[in-house]
C-alpha cells in the first residue's frame, strides 16, 4: 500500500519562490506564509522576513543574517511598531527593507532619519479581504480593551477602575478582551483571552470586536484600528495623561477626535459617551476612514499581501 502523500498548505508559487526564514507575530503574516517555503537554516534561506529586528530573537536572526549576507525584510506587525526606530529609543534598522502599513508610518520614518529607499508602503495584510460583517446579538455589548502594562504593573488598578464603572452601567453587557498577561481581576465570564505571539491572537481579537456595539480603551493600538474597520465607535478613557500626551505627539494631533476617538478625561463620563455612541455610531466615520488609510493602508490601491511578497522576492533574487 502506498504511503499517503502529506497535504502541503502552499500556493503553487511557493515552489518557485525563494525559501525564506519567516517570523510571524499573532497571525499578521498568515496571508504571506502560503507563498513561501520556510526554514531556520541560514545555509538554505535567501532572505529573512521578520516582524522586528530590534530585540530578542528578532535581533538575533537579524544579526545572523547580516553575518551571512542574507537580506532582511521587516514587516510592520502592529500599529506604532516602527516607533522602535525613532526617538527616544532610536534602535538601529538592520533590515534592508521595512514594509509599513500606512503613509503616516512612511512619513515619520523619513522624518526620523531612515533612508526612504528602505521603506515600502504596502498596507496591512490583515484587512485584505476581511469581511465587515459583524456578529448578530441581542442587547447592547460594550467591549473593554484594557492597556497592557509591560513596565509598570502598579498601573493595573487603572484598568480595574474602568471595568468597575462599566459593570455599574445598566442595560449593557460588558466583555473584556485580555492578553494572558492581564490581571486576573479583569477576567469575567465574558472575557476573551489571547496571547499576542500565538497564531490565533488576531482572530480572537476580530471575533471579540465583531460582537461589540462600542469599544472602550485606554491604550491605542492595532485593536482599535480593527474596531474602526468594523465601524464600531471607540471611546478612549484618558486615565493616563502622560501616555496620552506621548500618543498625541507621536501622531501630531492636538485634537483626539482626529484620531477617530470619542475622548473622555473622566470615567464618570463613560455612560453618557456610550449612550451617544449607541445613538450615533458613525459620528466620527470621516475621521476613522482617514486613520484607517494613513495608519493601516485601508483604501490603498493594490494588494498589501502581493506588495509584501514582491518586496521579499525582489530582495531575495
Amino acid at each position: 500500500m502506498l504511503d499517503t502523500i502529506p497535504f502541503i498548505n502552499k500556493r503553487r508559487e511557493a515552489f518557485s519562490n525563494p525559501r525564506i526564514l519567516l517570523t510571524n507575530r499573532g497571525g499578521v503574516m498568515d496571508r504571506i506564509k502560503p507563498y513561501f517555503f520556510t526554514s531556520f537554516n541560514f545555509e538554505k534561506i535567501k532572505a529573512a522576513v521578520l516582524f522586528q529586528d530590534v530585540v530578542g530573537q528578532g535581533l538575533e536572526y537579524a544579526k545572523r543574517s547580516k553575518e551571512m549576507d542574507t537580506p532582511i525584510v521587516v514587516v510592520e506587525h502592529g500599529r506604532g511598531a516602527i516607533s522602535d526606530y525613532l526617538a527616544p529609543r532610536k534602535m538601529p534598522l538592520l533590515a534592508d527593507k521595512v514594509c509599513v502599513w500606512g503613509s503616516f508610518d512612511r512619513y515619520v520614518l523619513i522624518n526620523g532619519g531612515i533612508d526612504e529607499e528602505k521603506i515600502v508602503l504596502t498596507g496591512c495584510p490583515i484587512f485584505e479581504g476581511l469581511s465587515r460583517t459583524k456578529t448578530s446579538h441581542k442587547g447592547m455589548n460594550v467591549l473593554f480593551s484594557p492597556a497592557h502594562f509591560t513596565e509598570n504593573k502598579d498601573d493595573e488598578p487603572l484598568n480595574v477602575q474602568i471595568l468597575n464603572k462599566l459593570n455599574s452601567i445598566k442595560d449593557i453587557t460588558v466583555y473584556t478582551k485580555l492578553l494572558n498577561t492581564h490581571s486576573k481581576e479583569l477576567r469575567t465570564k465574558h472575557s476573551v483571552i489571547s496571547t499576542s505571539y500565538d497564531d490565533d491572537h488576531l482572530n480572537k481579537c476580530i471575533e471579540a470586536i465583531k460582537l461589540a456595539d462600542a469599544i472602550v480603551s485606554n491604550q491605542i493600538g492595532t485593536f482599535e484600528l480593527i474596531a474602526m474597520y468594523f465601524e464600531i465607535p471607540v471611546i478612549y478613557v484618558n486615565n493616563r495623561p502622560a501616555e496620552t500626551n506621548v500618543l498625541l505627539n507621536y501622531y501630531e494631533k492636538s485634537d483626539p477626535k482626529d484620531l477617530g476617538l470619542v475622548f473622555i478625561n473622566d470615567i464618570e463620563e463613560l455612560e453618557k459617551s456610550i449612550n451617544k455612541c449607541f445613538a450615533d455610531p458613525h459620528a466620527l466615520r470621516k475621521e476613522c476612514q482617514e486613520v484607517l488609510l494613513t495608519q493601516a493602508g485601508v483604501g490603498l490601491t493594490g494588494s498589501a499581501t502581493q506588495k509584501i511578497i514582491e518586496t521579499i522576492k525582489d530582495i531575495a533574487l
